[in-house]
């Protein structure tokens, strides 16, 4: 199990090419363009966090479209912005990071067999006294 520094990650992270954005989180964005798309990447960091535990880490790869070691190169500066750059182009190619749940608009649904109209409320039914 690894713990990281947040501060060290924090910095890693900006180097990369990480916009901060110190709200009610530390919040780090960063887009990439993959084709015609752009990959929104978005991970934070609590403000009352010094150690980032290894659970965390698993997430907040998941959320930079890496995997935890190439994460964990990533913090450890063995791992450049262009290379990142590179894996999620590769990690990423129809536009979305596979990573995490798709955006709710990029799921196909298939057609219902039931009837268009709409269902009329059921009321509660009201137990005997």
């Amino acid at each position: 199990m690894a713990e990281l520094r947040a501060a060290d990650v924090a910095a890693a992270l900006v180097r990369k090419g990480m916009t901060r954005d110190p709200s009610h989180h530390n919040m780090f964005a960063k887009t990439v363009v993959v084709g015609d798309y752009n990959v929104e990447l978005h991970t934070r960091i609590s403000h009352g966090t010094s150690l980032i535990p290894d659970k965390v880490i698993a997430a907040m790869a998941r959320q930079c479209a890496l995997r935890k070691a190439e994460f964990l190169a990533l913090v450890d500066c063995s791992f450049d912005e262009l290379s990142w750059d590179q894996t999620v182009r590769g990690n990423c190619p129809g536009g979305f990071n596979p990573y995490v749940a798709p955006a709710r608009e990029l799921l196909v649904r298939e057609p219902s067999s039931r009837s268009a109209e709409p269902r009329r409320p059921t009321r509660k039914r009201r137990r005997p006294r």
